[in-house]
């Protein structure tokens, strides 16, 4: 068990947005970006081909459809992640740890959870994603974040059942 320690977070527009390209990247995969490729190389070997009957117009648009889902769901997590690092005001927030949970204050408000409800951390060089759900997440930047910190983090979430990728 570790002791209650504490620190400052500072966030930044470029943390924010490679947190974002990283949650975008896992959640497409790249199963989905492969598929979108390969019905994009057929519909065109049709279109070549001079099959423009209605079906290759349909195939076309859903194909459309495909890549309008990708781009939006990196466009809307983008903006919405960018209002929450805006209405921080000071783009800093503290956070504070301990056996029972965590806690994180700044400008946009104070939120205190159990680690219980930490599913997953995604660990990267300069951030962590906390994920409470599939799409719901934190972003915590390393950098201010002592090593002490990271490893009662690690241990905490483990210990109640979350998985560290």
């Amino acid at each position: 068990m570790h002791p209650p320690q504490s620190t400052t977070l500072t966030y930044t527009p470029a943390v924010v947005r490679r947190a974002v390209w990283a949650f975008w990247k896992r959640s497409v995969g790249i199963t989905l970006s492969l598929t979108l490729v390969l019905l994009t190389a057929y519909l065109v070997s049709l279109v070549r081909g001079g099959n423009t009957g209605w079906l290759v117009g349909v195939f076309g648009t859903i194909v459309a459809l495909g890549y309008g889902y990708l781009a939006s769901l990196f466009v809307l997590r983008l903006r919405f992640e960018m209002a929450a690092l805006h209405a921080m005001g000071l783009p800093q927030a503290s956070l504070a740890i301990d056996g029972s949970g965590f806690t994180v204050a700044s400008g946009a408000g104070r939120a205190s959870l159990p680690w219980r409800s930490v599913q997953e951390v995604w660990c990267y060089a300069d951030f962590w994603l906390l994920f409470f759900s599939a799409s719901q997440f934190m972003i915590l930047p390393t950098s201010d974040l002592p090593e002490a910190m990271q490893a009662a983090i690690r241990e905490q979430v483990r210990q109640h059942g979350g998985r560290l990728l």
